[in-house]
C-alpha cells in the first residue's frame, strides 16, 4: 500500500521531473513483482509428496490414509504406490479417492479396474473430482449416466481433501 501511495503523491505533484516519472516506475515495477506469480516446481513436489508417503508407509501409517494422500499427484512414482497399496490390502474405495484430481490414462484404467474388482461407485465418483478431460467426461458417462447423483458427486469437491489439491495444485489444464 506504501508504494501505491507513493505514486499517488508523485502524480499529485504539480511539476515532475523526470527523476519523479523513473521513481513511479521503478515503484510500479516492485508492485508488479509483489503479484507476479513464481513458477512452481510440481514434479519436485510430486516427488516429495510420494516420498514422504513412503517414509509414513514404512513407519507404520495408515494404507488406506496413504491412498488419499495420494490425490492431486499423477506421477508414475505415485500409480506405482496406489499399485502396491492395493497389493498390500489396501481398501481400493480409499484408492479410488486418492485418484481425484489425476486425468492421466494409468489413472482412468485404474479407475475402470477397481469397479470391476468391486469398488464402490460412490467413492470412484468422489475419486473423479478435479479431474475434466474428455476421457473423465467419457468415464462419467459410461459409469454414473444412470444415477444423476453419482454424476453430480464426481464433480464434487466438498471433502477438505479435494479443496486442498485443488488449491494446492489447481484442476487440470
Amino acid at each position: 500500500m506504501a508504494l501505491a501511495e507513493e505514486i499517488k503523491r508523485i502524480k499529485e505533484k504539480k511539476e515532475k521531473t523526470i527523476e519523479d516519472y523513473q521513481k513511479i516506475i521503478e515503484l510500479a515495477h516492485k508492485i508488479e513483482e509483489l503479484y507476479e506469480e513464481k513458477e512452481r516446481d510440481y514434479e519436485a513436489e510430486f516427488k516429495t509428496i510420494v516420498a514422504n508417503l513412503k517414509k509414513a508407509l514404512k513407519e507404520g501409517a495408515n494404507k488406506d490414509y496413504v491412498a488419499i494422500g495420494l490425490s492431486g499427484v499423477g506421477t508414475k512414482e505415485a500409480m506405482e504406490l496406489r499399485e502396491r497399496l492395493l497389493k498390500e490390502g489396501a481398501n481400493k474405495d480409499y484408492v479410488a479417492i486418492g485418484l481425484s484430481g489425476v486425468g492421466t490414462k494409468e489413472a482412468m484404467e485404474l479407475r475402470e479396474r477397481l469397479l470391476k474388482e468391486g469398488a464402490d461407485k460412490n467413492y470412484v465418483a468422489i475419486g473423479l473430482a478435479g479431474v475434466n478431460a474428455e476421457e473423465a467426461e467419457e468415464f462419467r458417462r459410461k459409469h454414473f449416466a444412470h444415477n444423476p447423483t453419482l454424476f453430480a458427486k464426481s464433480y464434487s469437491t466438498d471433502w477438505v481433501i479435494h479443496n486442498g489439491f485443488i488449491c494446492r495444485y489447481g484442476y487440470e489444464e
